[in-house]
This record gives C-alpha cells, sequence and structure tokens, in this order.
C-alpha cells in the first residue's frame, strides 16, 4: 500500500534544538486492517504503518473510537488527530492506528469512552504490538484531543511495555473539562460530536484513496476552505446525519442520565489516577483551547509525580494534527530509541509568551511569583447585548443579565438576535505588558 502524505504546519520545536535530529531513512508501508485479538477473543481493527524493511523499531500506538478510516488523508476534520505518519514511520517508527471495541471495523460491543472496560483493551493492545515482530518492545503513544486524554489513564494502568506518553491537548477531567464547563452541559458540541462520529462509523476508504487525497487535499487554501465549510454547517449536522444507536444512547447519558459529577465521570477521568503514572510524559497545550483542553495540561502537571516535560505554545487551531512532531521525535528518540536528543536537559517549563511572540522557560508551573487574582461580573450596563465588564471589586449592589438559550432547529422568529442577547460577553481591560 502507498504511504501517507501530510504536510507539517505550524510550530514544530517548543523553544529548543534537539543535539541530535533523526532524517528520514525508510520507506512506508501500510498494512490496512490487520486483526489484534484481546484477552477475551475479541479481535480490533488496526492499520499499521511500518518502515519497509525486516528491521524493529518503537511502536507509537494512536486508540480512539473514531474512524481510522479518514485518518492520513489530509481531511481537515476535528478527528483527524493521530499525528503525521509519514513523517515519524519514515524516521523509525511504527505507527498503529486502532479502533476501540465496537467501533468502526473492530469487533464487540461498543463500550464507553474512557471506561475501566475500554481501557483493559488498550493494555491487552500494547502488550499485544510490543512481542510482534515489527517492534522491538518499546511503546508510547500519540495524538491529541480523546488520542491524549486516553493516554493519561493508559500510562496510570503501568503496562510494562509503555515506557513513555506524549499527550498534546488531552482533558483530564471527564465532567468539567469536557461534559459540563461551568456548571452547563455543552449541547452545542456534543450534538455535533457524536452525531458525526456516530455517523461515520461504517467508512471504508481504501488507503489508495487516501494517500491520493493527501496530495490533494494538502492545500492550505483547500484546508481552510473545507474547515471553514465544515463549521459553517456543523449545527445542520444533528438534523441531516444519523449516527449509530450506541452513539445516540451515548449522547443521551449524558444529557439527561448524568448530568451531574460523581461515580460515573470519576472513574472515566484520569485526575484521581494521575499519581500511578511512572512513565516519563511530555504534556502539550497551547493558549487556543482554554475551554476544553488547556485545564487538563494544568492539571495533570500538578498530579503527576513521574519525569515529566509541560509546553505551552501559541493558538494554533488547524486539523489534521501536523505540528510539534519534531517535539515528539525528540522526546521519543529519548525515551524509547536511548539517542541523547537534549531533551532532558531542557527546562521543565516552556511556554510561549503572547504579545512578545516568544519562547520562555521556567522551571515550575504557575511561574514563581505568579500572583492569583479575582475577578468579578461587573455589568456596565443593562443591556445584554453589549458587551459586559470584569473587575477586580464586586459590585455594592445585585444585578442581572439574562440571555436566551435556543436549542438547535428549534423555530424561532428571525431576527430575533436583534432583540435578544444569545450570548453574554464579559471582557477585562488590557493587561499591562511584562
Amino acid at each position: 500500500m502507498p504511504s501517507p502524505y501530510t504536510r507539517l504546519t505550524g510550530e514544530q520545536l517548543a523553544g529548543w534544538t534537539p543535539k541530535k535530529r533523526t532524517l528520514p531513512r525508510f520507506r512506508v508501508i501500510c498494512e490496512a486492517n490487520i486483526s489484534i485479538p484481546l484477552s477475551d477473543g475479541t479481535i480490533l481493527c488496526g492499520d499499521l504503518y511500518r518502515p519497509k524493511t525486516t528491521e524493529t523499531f518503537p511502536m507509537l500506538l494512536a486508540w480512539s473510537p473514531y474512524t481510522k478510516e479518514l485518518q492520513n488523508s489530509g481531511l481537515p476534520l476535528p478527528i483527524n488527530e493521530v499525528g503525521v505518519t509519514s513523517y515519524l514511520v519514515s524516521r523509525g517508527y511504527c505507527h498503529l492506528i486502532v479502533n476501540a471495541r465496537g467501533t468502526g471495523r473492530s469487533g464487540g460491543e461498543r463500550v464507553e469512552s474512557f471506561s475501566p472496560a475500554e481501557l483493559d483493551d488498550v493494555v491487552d493492545v500494547i502488550e499485544w504490538a510490543a512481542v510482534q515482530p515489527w517492534c522491538d518492545g518499546n511503546v508510547g503513544m500519540v495524538g491529541m484531543s480523546y488520542f491524549a486524554a486516553i493516554q493519561y489513564l493508559a500510562a496510570a494502568r503501568q503496562p510494562p511495555h509503555l515506557k513513555a506518553i506524549f499527550p498534546y491537548l488531552g482533558f483530564t477531567d471527564l465532567y468539567r473539562h469536557f461534559v459540563s464547563r461551568g456548571g452547563t452541559f455543552h449541547s452545542d458540541f456534543f450534538a455535533t460530536y457524536y452525531t458525526f462520529v456516530g455517523a461515520t462509523q461504517h467508512l471504508a476508504v481504501s488507503p489508495t484513496i487516501r494517500h491520493m487525497l493527501g496530495y490533494v487535499l494538502n492545500r492550505q487554501w483547500i484546508q481552510k476552505l473545507i474547515m471553514r465549510l465544515f463549521f459553517l454547517n456543523r449545527t445542520k449536522m444533528p438534523g441531516r446525519l444519523h449516527p449509530e444507536e450506541s452513539w445516540a444512547r451515548g449522547f443521551a447519558t449524558l444529557a439527561c442520565d448524568q448530568l451531574y459529577d460523581g461515580p460515573y465521570y470519576r472513574e472515566k477521568s484520569a485526575w484521581p489516577v494521575l499519581d500511578r503514572i511512572q512513565v516519563p510524559v511530555c504534556i502539550g497545550t497551547n493558549w487556543g483551547n482554554p475551554g476544553l483542553h488547556m485545564k487538563g495540561a494544568f492539571q495533570a502537571w500538578a498530579g503527576i509525580h513521574a519525569p515529566k516535560k509541560l509546553f505551552i505554545g501559541p493558538p494554533d487551531p488547524r486539523w489534521p494534527w501536523a505540528n510539534y512532531q519534531d517535539e515528539l521525535l525528540g522526546w521519543y528518540d529519548h525515551y524509547l530509541k536511548g539517542i541523547d536528543t537534549g531533551i532532558e536537559e531542557q527546562p521543565a517549563v516552556r511556554y510561549w509568551l503572547q504579545g512578545a511572540n516568544e519562547w520562555k522557560s521556567a522551571q515550575q508551573w504557575p511561574l514563581a511569583g505568579a500572583v492569583k487574582q479575582r475577578w468579578y461580573l461587573a455589568p456596565s450596563c443593562e443591556n445584554s447585548l453589549e458587551v459586559q465588564h470584569l473587575q477586580q471589586e464586586a459590585l455594592p449592589r445585585q444585578s442581572s443579565l439574562s440571555f436566551i438559550a435556543l436549542p438547535r432547529h428549534m423555530l424561532y422568529p428571525r431576527e430575533l438576535d436583534r432583540y435578544e442577547a444569545q450570548i453574554l460577553r464579559y471582557t477585562t481591560p488590557p493587561f499591562p505588558a511584562i
């Protein structure tokens, strides 16, 4: 099968230069739809990309319930988050993209995301892959968002052959970071998420077609156009796409049956078990995603006691995930291959300073000398359509503002937004320069 093509985009290194950089040496081959047996006899399906040679290499596992058929197609969709396969494999890694139980082409009945049952399967696959003839016994994990969040949970299980992880943009609290941000069910996001992921489960796209799409779609103007069309039409997806029943039930579980935090979310969150992680962890995030993934990076940094690094990059909302691939190589070349890349000598924390637009470093996070501040909602007028203020002193009197929440596809009078706020906006004055 032909190797995939994806163009690198954005920052590739978080403010440093490796001592040694692995160069591309190998052609890439794809073994599509390989069978992966689990301990209970269930057969999962995965795509294995590996160097075209008889040598053995470390394996990087990308795990999710998202269809693997669109990975490496170059489509800028928010499920294409496994990294740049051709870049990694040509430099001496195997890249295994696996569909979770009961998703895509994998057998069995789907289990709940991030559940103990799913983690049992992840551990099985790690240990199975480690003894395959193409793997040298060293396993890492790769990917962002779901692919990152599952890494924390897998590492906490301490599978013997998992030697390091690289979670980029991964949440650690399923309820507070993902499902119910700020105490309100994130219905807009989940309506699109469950519909799109559930409706694409049985796609079948051959590696040859993916390879061709990679060359066609990896033009910046095409990717921008597709992303624009996707987000313009995402509110229409729930009415036009038809997810599998298990995904519709999953939405109902979060929206109706599990509205509040508790044991259901605790067992599927990484925060209670971060201290069980023993392998080195490179935690990555950026300033462009404070609502979904940034809190997870900071919580992971505080809760993990194993060797760790943290980097916080500039905002970069693009898909497929194609930045920080050299950062990933610098990490895994050291911990999976034993190459002295210089990563251990880097400061514990590297962060992009907004405004100055340059990388800075520190030995702790929050930064030494950082002062916590409390800001209060301070409506500046009674018009809900206007931008309101945040200030550091509480108002001497109580006041209220309201907005109208409109469910998807509800019939309502035209131009309602002229008269009724559908979102409240609060802002601070500009912060002083550092």
